[in-house]
């Protein structure tokens, strides 16, 4: 049986647990290979609202991982928020990605 993101990938866990493991190797990942080289990874998330044609709204979000190469690029990187768009904008208060798993 496979375990972490692979095991999840694969459907073996629900949506907090994957999400709970991409952020564990993201911190790992991070601290154990991008940043003694000066680079950082992090995992972000864009929400929109579409209109489905029956008079409802549904949230779209899409999903990446940015890489800063350079000191300048880290330090903004650093400060940018995991989720932006329309967070928090669907009967819930979502501001970030823990009150909010399937953002990030």
């Amino acid at each position: 049986m496979s375990s972490g993101i692979a095991a999840c990938m694969q459907k073996q866990c629900g949506p907090q647990n994957y999400y709970s493991s991409l952020f564990q190797w993201q911190r790992d990942f991070n601290a154990e290979v991008l940043e003694p080289r000066g680079m950082l990874c992090k995992t972000k998330a864009y929400a929109f609202m579409i209109h489905t044609g029956d008079g409802k709204q549904q949230r779209v979000v899409v999903k990446w991982i940015s890489i800063a190469f350079s000191p300048d690029e880290v330090a903004a990187l650093k400060v940018e928020p995991h989720v932006s768009g329309a967070v928090g904008c669907c009967c819930c208060d979502c501001n970030d990605e823990k009150s909010q798993p399937d953002m990030f």
